[in-house]
């Protein structure tokens, strides 16, 4: 659980700290663990049920999230959950993509971002005609390596190059409270915890399922505790230049990620760390995310191909050609869209909002409603309307704020 819910969303969690305001952005992360823990809960209780109504008995019960869905609302169920996953793992695809990209601008100086994306591009799109993903295994032990390696280093930083008063500055150069960042807050937050789908199939090969639901509540709990340390601290360190880089010839700082905060010579956020480790951990974080790219693209590839009614697993050209589009695309959205955080928030806000905290509620009182009290069905429909609203809200207020 720990592997599918901590990942490299959590990098952009500093900056969104940043822009909300430290006291609305981990009021925002508690509420988000507490509604994405609320949805996974309903999402195993509806699997329970189904379960104990004969489906899948042949499969040991083994129901997949688009399963859901599909015996809920039949072929639309089937179209909604394909269309939430398809676009949650292309934004995840764009995030890697960026953040690789930023960071390796970084290093390989004497080439312009777009320039480092296009080769990234050309790096990775081999990878993606495999037809499985068994050959890039190792990819899930490298990128907890190269996560802790790039928090340490964070905080070795942090701790190293602040005194207690530094720190307080930092937090009082930003506003307690500010809501014009609070979108980028929510859609960041639901980003980090949405791993609904992932969760279903530890569930299913845990040895006891039936103590499965508390194991989740305490691993919220442990991720939330994280989550609210690391994001405080991160903008504790960097302050208002936090996820931002110098660029002298515009003579301000533009979007980045926290690595620019270590090696940014110009004003706060000057590294007292080794150009050398900085450059190593940056450009291990780097690679990882791009061999973990086709890694994330192959479910939602598949996806596409299903529903064009291709064989993922033949030699048919249009599966290579389709593939091929897919990494443009990609490649193509990066270049336009500048900042990790930016893409980060706008793939939580629309598609991890709409797979976690909409089609949740919708299905569980589908299969579940006649076992449901009143107060539940309100509670439930609740969370349904704020997830519909606030997915809608930060969704348009981000993609805005992106394009300015």
């Amino acid at each position: 659980m720990l592997k599918a819910l901590v990942g490299s969303g959590m990098l952009a969690l500093g900056p969104a700290v940043k822009a909300c305001g430290l006291v609305l952005g981990c009021t925002i992360v508690c509420l988000m663990a507490i509604l994405s823990l609320y949805t996974m809960r309903i999402i195993l209780i509806t699997i329970h049920k189904l379960r104990a109504n004969g489906h899948k008995a042949d499969r040991d019960g083994r129901i997949e999230y688009f399963e859901i869905n599909q015996i809920a609302f039949e072929s639309l169920g089937s179209w909604a959950s394909s269309f939430c996953m398809i676009t949650c793992q292309l934004g995840s695809c764009m995030a890697f993509l960026t953040f690789a990209t930023s960071n390796l601008s970084q290093i390989f100086t004497f080439l312009k971002p777009w320039q480092v994306t296009l080769a990234l591009v050309i790096a990775v799109t081999p990878l993606c005609f495999l037809r499985t993903t068994r050959p890039l295994s190792f990819t899930s032990s490298l990128g907890n390596l190269s996560l802790v390696l790039t928090i340490v280093t964070i905080y070795i930083y942090g701790f190293s190059q602040n005194s207690i008063s530094s720190l307080t500055a930092h937090v009082e150069s930003r506003p307690l409270v500010d809501w014009e960042g609070g979108s980028v807050m929510f859609g960041i937050s639901l980003f980090m915890f949405s791993a609904h789908a992932e969760m279903i199939p530890i569930e299913q090969d845990a040895a006891e399922r039936k103590t499965f639901l508390s194991l989740l509540n305490w691993s919220f709990l442990g991720i939330t505790i994280l989550y609210l340390q690391f994001g405080a601290l991160v903008f504790a360190f960097f302050g208002p230049h936090t996820g931002e880089q110098w660029n002298p010839e515009a003579g301000k700082y533009m979007p980045g990620t926290i690595f620019d905060n270590l090696s940014n010579a110009h004003g706060a956020g000057s590294s007292g760390l080794g150009t050398v480790v900085v450059s190593s951990v940056r450009a291990l974080m780097s690679i990882t995310l791009l061999v973990q790219f086709p890694v994330s693209l192959l479910p939602c590839s598949k996806n596409i191909e299903l529903l064009l009614g291709l064989d993922s697993m033949s030699g048919d050209v249009r599966v290579t050609i389709v593939r091929l589009l897919e990494v443009i695309l990609i490649g193509l959205c990066v270049i336009a869209i500048p900042g990790f955080e930016f893409i980060t928030a706008i793939t939580g806000s629309f598609s991890c909002g709409l797979m976690a905290f909409v089609l949740p509620p919708m299905f569980y009182h589908k299969v579940c409603g006649e076992d449901m009290g009143f107060g539940l069905k309100v509670w439930n429909a609740v969370v349904c309307v704020v997830g519909i609203v606030g997915c809608a809200y930060s969704t348009a207020v981000v993609v805005m704020q992106a394009s300015s």
